[in-house]
């Protein structure tokens, strides 16, 4: 295993590398710390400083018998690898992807601004698997053409019928489907999907063709936590709140109606979908459509923090014992450019905030209201 470290003193602006002859500088009176963890262990004040009390930052990274590389960023007492009889605190990242030991990684692919997933024993999935299903079955001359977007990636165009795709965790994605049933009638249906959630909803809507007026009964499938409460905004004025709704179109403008659905689930996530109604008289005419999604287990933990903290008896708790409860939280606040070290590495200062609970195996601890500023290395 490929490893790269180097070691941080804290000056105000200046950086120094350590080595066996020289002794770092103390810190100057009333400066700011620029690494450190301010917050409570179990309720009580707790806080780590680089430059106070012989405490210093190192940053490495590395890779795991998987190919994925870790930045790992370690605040503890100089020359400390072993049991120090004072606390320590270790933040790990793993990267977006695998990579080859000793290639260059770059820091900014791992890490944005926002939440970040713990690296424990619920791990969330950061792609998933999207089946795209037309309400029209194909035969033999229809043309599907699906236009994927979300704001970040070049746009994907799927010239296919009931196409599987990948999509990104995190992300709210852009489907558009445009069909031409070669027949004289092409129609367009776009819908908007939060990725990840785990509230997703599907519209279907059912109409006799042979009876008078467009009547319309409507129902959802749901995947959240119940119970559900609905709002349905039929496009013409009127809505409602039932879960299976019926309603008679009296108008239908410019030949289509945007049916709405907004749905709130116990945990308060909420769900939007789109559903057209048309006055045609052709229901091979239909650009609606459905969708599942299956997420890709992340057994590779990509994009994950991974706390560890060391007390003064050597014991380590680590973020990954335990299942963090929904309280957990970092959240990345900042990322700068920080000065090279010795060996010509780039790094990266970030600031986040910091709730979870950390475990040994036998006993828990909690870290709260903590905000951090750690020191990571790269290359690139």
């Amino acid at each position: 295993m490929k490893k790269i470290i180097y070691t941080f003193f804290l000056l105000p602006v200046l950086l120094l590398t350590f080595s066996c002859n020289k002794k770092p500088l103390p810190a100057e009176a009333n400066q700011e710390p620029v690494f450190y963890l301010k917050g409570e262990l179990d309720g009580a004040p707790f806080t780590l400083e680089a430059g106070n009390d012989n405490y210093v930052m190192q940053s490495n990274f590395y890779w795991d018998t998987t190919n994925v590389c870790l930045f790992k960023s370690e605040l503890k007492k100089q020359g400390c690898d072993t049991n120090c009889r004072a606390y320590g605190l270790t933040v790990i990242v793993n990267d977006y992807t695998v990579s080859s030991p000793g290639s260059k990684v770059n820091l900014d692919n791992s890490v944005r601004m926002g939440v970040y997933p713990f690296n424990d024993k619920d791990l969330p999935s950061m792609y998933y698997k999207v089946n795209l299903i037309p309400k029209i079955v194909k035969s033999s001359t229809e043309l599907y053409s699906w236009t994927i977007e979300n704001g970040r990636d070049n746009p994907t165009v799927v010239n296919k019928y009931c196409p599987w795709v990948t999509m990104t965790a995190g992300l709210n994605y852009s489907v558009t489907l445009n069909f031409d049933n070669n027949n004289g009638c092409s129609s367009s249906h776009q819908d908007i999907y939060k990725v990840g959630h785990s509230l997703q909803a599907n519209i279907s809507a059912y109409r006799n063709y042979s009876i008078p007026g467009a009547i319309y009964d409507f129902s959802c499938q749901l995947s959240g936590t119940p119970p559900y409460q609905y709002l349905w905004d039929f496009g013409d004025g009127s809505q409602s709140t039932s879960p299976n709704p019926n309603h008679s179109y009296q108008v239908i403008l410019n030949g289509r109606n945007r049916v709405t659905l907004r749905v709130i689930d116990a945990k308060k996530d909420t769900a939007i979908r789109y559903y057209q109604v048309q006055i045609s008289a052709d229901p091979s005419c239909d650009a609606n459509f459905t969708t599942t999604f299956t997420p890709i287990p992340n057994t590779k933990a990509f994009k994950t923090i991974t706390i560890l903290l060391t007390d003064p008896s050597g014991h380590v708790y680590s973020s990954k014992m335990t299942i963090q409860p929904e309280s957990s939280l970092f959240e990345v606040l900042s990322i700068n450019d920080y000065i090279e070290n010795a060996n010509h590495y780039p790094t990266k200062r970030i600031k986040a905030l910091l709730n979870c609970v950390l475990s040994d195996g036998v006993k828990e601890i909690k870290l709260s209201n903590a905000e951090i500023s750690m020191a990571f290395a790269y290359s690139n």
